[in-house]
């Protein structure tokens, strides 16, 4: 009988411990993507996050340094290389950017560093991740 209650007692921790460590990671990883990730640790809530994020953002971005590169970002204005010649507004939004074509597109950050941007767009569920080059 003491080994039943025994054994009882250890399941129930192991299971109490799995639950609270599941938990941990689940509350871990949604701060990571709510959070914008620099060199300077940008806090979610300062004045300064636009520009910061703008800052962040310009720049030529590719999938990896062995492709072309999909886009330049130069203050409020998307170039596409395959139609340099008209560039596509974008806004800054709380963890998100907006891409101003004819069929406007959100884009939520996932995560946002000096060479590296990682979003997820309003029509697609794959996770993109672009590199500064």
């Amino acid at each position: 009988m003491k080994v039943l209650i025994y054994l009882g007692a250890i399941v129930c921790f192991v299971s109490f411990a799995c639950i609270n460590s599941n938990s941990n990671n689940n509350k871990q990883a949604i701060e990571t993507a709510g959070t914008y990730l620099s060199k300077n640790k940008i806090e979610k809530d300062t004045l300064c996050q636009t520009d910061s994020i703008k800052a962040l953002l310009n720049g030529v971005w590719a999938e990896n340094v062995d492709e072309n590169a999909l886009f330049e970002i130069i203050n409020d204005s998307l170039y596409y290389l395959e139609d340099f010649e008209n560039p596509v507004g974008i806004e800054i939004q709380k963890n998100a950017f907006v891409i101003k074509g004819s069929v406007p597109v959100k884009c939520e950050i996932l995560k946002l560093t000096t060479d590296s941007l990682w979003y997820i767009d309003e029509f697609n569920d794959d996770t993109t991740k672009l590199y500064k080059r």
